[in-house]
């Protein structure tokens, strides 16, 4: 599934379980946690170059959405650092 471009599923996600306080949403948010992609930024490293910006910046902005739903930072440092 990650192989594929998947949009901001995570953000949807985040956000139906932001609304219902629902824990599945907030599970199937985190199934769209791209590792590859948010591991480095949650670290503050730059492994972008090469990605393809519309396939990424959904991502980032579920990020965003997971931050807000949930408070854990990670998701904050992975926003701030795409």
């Amino acid at each position: 599934m990650m192989s594929t471009e998947f949009g901001g599923m995570n953000e949807v996600m985040a956000d139906i379980f932001h609304q219902t306080g629902d824990e599945r949403w907030l599970t199937v948010a985190q199934r769209f946690d791209h590792a590859s992609v948010f591991d480095p930024l949650a670290g503050n490293r730059d492994s972008l170059n090469g990605l393809h910006a519309n396939t990424q910046v959904p991502k980032w902005i579920g990020a965003a959405r997971e931050y807000k739903a949930t408070g854990t930072t990670r998701y904050s440092d992975i926003a701030h650092n795409a």
